[in-house]
């Protein structure tokens, strides 16, 4: 994100378009620029010659080993039992 946070935010407005496509609203930007503002995402964005943004990935990792994880709310003490197994 902090290489080139235009780009990324060009990203999360392409995935909010492709998701609408769908019918699907509960995407939320806010959410996850949290994972950008600590360092946790790291982005894997394709662009055409006209540099329009044609496909989009994010990995978001966590941990001493810098494992992928999937992310939700979710309570305390699952957030503990996670967090004890990714260190």
């Amino acid at each position: 994100y902090e290489s080139n946070p235009n780009l990324v935010e060009r990203a999360r407005e392409f995935v909010q378009l492709q998701y609408s496509k769908l019918d699907y609203v509960g995407y939320d930007p806010n959410f996850d620029r949290q994972f950008d503002l600590n360092g946790f995402s790291q982005y894997f964005i394709a662009l055409d010659e006209n540099d329009e943004i044609i496909a989009t990935s994010r990995i978001v990792s966590r941990g001493p080993f810098g494992l992928p994880i999937e992310y939700s709310y979710r309570s305390s003490e699952q957030l503990s039992k996670m967090e004890m197994l990714l260190k």
